[in-house]
């Protein structure tokens, strides 16, 4: 992690938990920055040793390296990783000063390591649900249990639109399942889920509670990201 990981609140948070080794150009960048050598190539190797006199001889020698190796000094290795340790764990400390369900709602949307985990979406959709039913009406209790899968469905539909944390992500399922075209996003939960909604009434049976989820989903977001967004000023005023 950088401190141009640093420009959005959602890409801090991605960048906080990701794993650059997964990365082909980031540890393209890491071997050509940091000095790393690999099999089946000669590099130069420093040696101290303590001379009859008592003083310290220094010599190099040209090695052959038969598997990956890090040749960098020891003081720019652990200073590079202290600092990327450092801002991870600011962040991290960050995230770790929310509630439950705006961490479970924030790992959700950014955080690569449990994207897709499913007691996180579980639990994710458990509150959107709870929140955007809290501001409409009443619902029957079968009407209530397919709501559920309609708020998870809307839920992935929002994570998808700001995928990658720079809020500039396809809208894939927006796409193809678009809340204009209701069809597609009933056809979406039916395959997901295996519940069919009803077509009949649709803008007075779901419009309402769809728009309520969304209007959450922004909530959440803005609440999950102002920890995140607040370290990231302090950190940045230090730098």
């Amino acid at each position: 992690m950088r401190l141009n990981d640093l420009k959005s609140a959602r890409t801090a948070w991605h960048q906080a938990y990701y794993n650059e080794s997964h990365s082909t150009t980031a540890h393209t960048e890491t071997v050509a920055t940091l000095g790393m050598v690999f099999g089946g190539g000669w590099t130069e190797k420093k040696f101290r040793e303590i001379g009859p006199d008592g003083k310290q001889i220094t010599f190099s020698q040209w090695v052959w390296v038969d598997k990956p190796m890090d040749t960098r000094v020891a003081k720019r290795k652990s200073t590079g990783v202290a600092i990327e340790g450092a801002l991870r764990g600011r962040i991290q400390s960050a995230i770790g000063t929310l509630p439950a369900h705006l961490r479970a709602f924030g790992s959700f949307m950014y955080n690569p390591v449990s994207y897709d985990d499913t007691d996180i979406a579980e639990a994710a959709s458990e509150v959107v649900f709870r929140l955007a039913y809290m501001k409409g009406e009443r619902m029957y209790a079968k009407k209530m249990e397919k709501a559920r899968y309609v708020a998870a469905g809307v839920l992935r539909r929002y994570r998808q639109r700001h995928q990658g944390g720079q809020s500039e992500g396809v809208d894939q399922i927006g796409t193809y399942h678009s809340l204009d075209k209701p069809e597609f996003f009933r056809s979406w939960v039916l395959d997901e889920y295996g519940v069919k909604l009803d077509p009949r009434n649709w803008d007075r049976e779901w419009e309402g509670f769809i728009q309520a989820c969304f209007d959450v989903c922004n909530d959440l977001d803005k609440d999950a990201l102002s920890p995140v967004a607040r370290c990231i000023g302090l950190i940045k005023e230090a730098a």
